[in-house]
């Protein structure tokens, strides 16, 4: 029987890349054997960003073979058994479509607020990658959301700058924000 990699996010456990495998290694693999430097998250949402994820953010998992998830490896994030007796698992999370609404003052730092969720934590993962050419490193924001809004990144934004926003947002999916520019 076939195998399922996939490399995920350690944070949320989203899945951002997944490959079958007819006769998967018995070692375990670093995400850097399987992408290098890291993960590209290309266009999504009629987004035009590119962001790359960096490896030392990603993790692994082989686990039975799911074709769906290679179809949109999006939409599945990576479960661990709480007191690691299971091996991990993969499941579909989230609703398409799923948003996160962002604003960025230059003066006041970003601004998230996450919409009809029915808990009151959420664990998100932010990617901020600027709108330049050349394009500069993305800022990436590990933080835990309050349903509602939260201030989640400070500083570092110039009036007129626009940014591409992805937040992968645990039990949401991944959501995409379009270009944001600095007011």
């Amino acid at each position: 029987m076939s195998k399922l990699t996939v490399v995920f996010l350690k944070d949320t456990g989203h899945v951002l890349a997944a490959l079958t495998r007819a006769d998967p290694p018995t070692a375990t693999e670093s995400a850097s054997d399987l992408v290098g430097a890291g993960v590209a998250v290309g266009p999504v949402g009629g987004t035009s960003a590119a962001i790359t994820i960096p490896a030392a953010m990603l993790d692994t998992a082989t686990v039975d073979d799911q074709p769906e998830v290679v179809l949109d490896p999006l939409g599945f994030q990576v479960v661990q058994d709480p007191q690691g007796l299971k091996p991990p698992t993969v499941t579909a999370v989230g609703v398409p479509g799923s948003s996160v609404p962002m604003t960025i003052s230059h003066t006041v730092g970003a601004t998230v607020t996450v919409q009809n969720m029915p808990l009151t934590l959420l664990t998100a993962v932010l990617v901020l990658q600027q709108v330049a050419v050349p394009s500069p490193q993305p800022r990436i924001v590990v933080t835990t959301l309050t349903v509602g809004t939260a201030k989640v990144v400070s500083g570092g934004f110039t009036q007129g700058d626009t940014w591409d926003m992805y937040a992968f947002v645990q039990t949401l999916g991944l959501a995409v924000s379009p270009a944001v520019t600095v007011a």
